[in-house]
């Protein structure tokens, strides 16, 4: 029963991380705070660490991805969910999200410095990559083509840039937390326009017309470029 996120997550695992995550404001993402859970728990710890064997990491990509399947239950089917724009779902499944790990954010900054490692660079691109690709998929996104990877790239800076704003987040209800996500998503929301207009513009220019002018959109050319009159005017004698 090795913790696999290709697998969905038994009972067993679920329990396990979640008193993990207790234990490991204290103690760290460590055999010691596991064994304690498993103690906790009324199972053998021999058991818990057959089941996260690649500890520390097998822990942490856990408890990310039992957040990630949280996170779709609370929002799916609810009528406040599905009533908004996909901006404001976008920001709503990311407070909910950090609504949902309140009481862990020292948890979640130990772990964040170990998937800061290099050796471990792989396994927290990916569970980022499902993260924000859960988050998109609960908006409504079906998209499949260059779209898809596009939005979950520059949905990754958002998340990751909020979630260290909320880690430090001391004002009430995280109003400061929830003041960032809506600036962000606004700053990202204007830039996926323009990526928008510039794939339009390339069509366009392949189409027949391939004057770089006819398809570079205006906040790509320098600022000193000006047309010029046909004829220059004439100096008066």
């Amino acid at each position: 029963m090795q913790f696999s996120t290709k697998t969905p997550m038994t009972d067993l695992q679920k329990r396990l991380i979640d008193k993990t995550a207790e234990m490991a404001a204290f103690d760290g993402w460590t055999d010691t705070a596991l064994r304690q859970a498993a103690e906790e728990l009324d199972i053998e710890p021999s058991v818990a660490f057959d089941i996260f064997r690649n500890r520390p990491i097998d822990l942490i990509i856990a408890h990310s991805t039992l957040g990630d399947e949280r996170l779709v239950e609370a929002t799916s089917g609810q009528e406040w969910f599905e009533s908004q724009k996909v901006r404001d779902k976008i920001k709503s499944l990311i407070m909910t999200r950090f609504d949902q790990h309140q009481h862990e954010r020292e948890a979640i900054r130990r772990g964040l410095s170990i998937l800061a490692l290099p050796q471990y660079a792989p396994a927290a691109t990916a569970a980022l990559y499902r993260t924000v690709d859960a988050m998109w998929r609960a908006a409504g996104d079906t998209a499949t083509d260059y779209n898809k990877h596009t939005k979950r790239l520059l949905l990754s800076g958002v998340y990751s840039s909020s979630l260290l704003v909320w880690l430090n987040d001391q004002s009430e209800d995280f109003a400061t937390t929830e003041a960032f996500v809506r600036r962000r998503i606004d700053n990202v929301l204007f830039v996926f326009g323009k990526i928008g207009k510039l794939k339009s513009g390339v069509k366009d220019g392949l189409r027949g017309d391939l004057r770089p002018s006819s398809f570079v959109p205006s906040f790509f050319k320098p600022p000193f470029v000006r047309p010029r009159d046909r004829e220059a005017p004439q100096s008066e004698s």
